[in-house]
């Protein structure tokens, strides 16, 4: 059995171990590689995810939690991974660059951050939102769009804010009217 452990390419990239009739898997293990993993006891908690082709009772016997998807959903789920990894460190950039600009740090709002994930984990992705959008508060969202500076950070605001407003759409948290004029408010050109 031969294993490797990225979490961008399938297990058909040890098709030559596989031709020679080796089990080949993929596991990738859902850690932001940052530095170095020093606590290895979260290795026993993580959910696993894998895909490949032989006998899964290996897999199963060294990560007991384990989720399996197809070699052809690996760079979906891998784009997911990034999102919720890259995209947020990205996200807390951009909040610490505005909040530099007013002369606060990001350290004293990592509670936010907390809370959001907990609500995530207790309330589920669908139903965690909150802010303007969320309360078809388009002034504020307009006051938002007037206050950011460079246009990357109005994009990005703009770009995520139209998502959002799709996810409030969607979880009934405001209603088509009020999605409509949000997503027009959202336009930034």
């Amino acid at each position: 059995t031969v294993i490797h452990f990225s979490g961008a390419l399938s297990s058909s990239s040890l098709d030559a171990a596989r031709q020679k009739g080796a089990a080949v898997f993929s596991v990738h293990p859902p850690l932001p590689f940052s530095g170095v993993i020093t606590d290895t006891g979260l290795l026993d908690s993580l959910t696993y995810t894998a895909e490949g082709q032989g006998d899964a009772g290996i897999i199963e016997k060294l990560f007991p939690n384990v989720r399996y998807i197809l070699p052809e959903q690996k760079p979906l789920y891998h784009a997911a991974m990034c999102i919720l990894s890259n995209y947020t460190v990205t996200l807390a950039n951009a909040a610490q660059n505005i909040l530099t600009e007013i002369g606060l740090e990001l350290s004293p709002f990592f509670p936010l951050l907390d809370n959001t994930l907990n609500n995530i984990c207790v309330k589920g992705a669908e139903q965690a939102l909150t802010g303007p959008i969320a309360r078809g508060d388009t002034g504020t969202v307009q006051k938002h769009l007037a206050a950011l500076g460079p246009p990357e950070l109005k994009h990005l605001y703009a770009t995520l804010g139209r998502a959002t407003a799709s996810d409030a759409l969607k979880n009934h948290f405001i209603d088509k009217a009020t999605y409509l004029k949000l997503k027009e408010v959202l336009t930034c050109e």
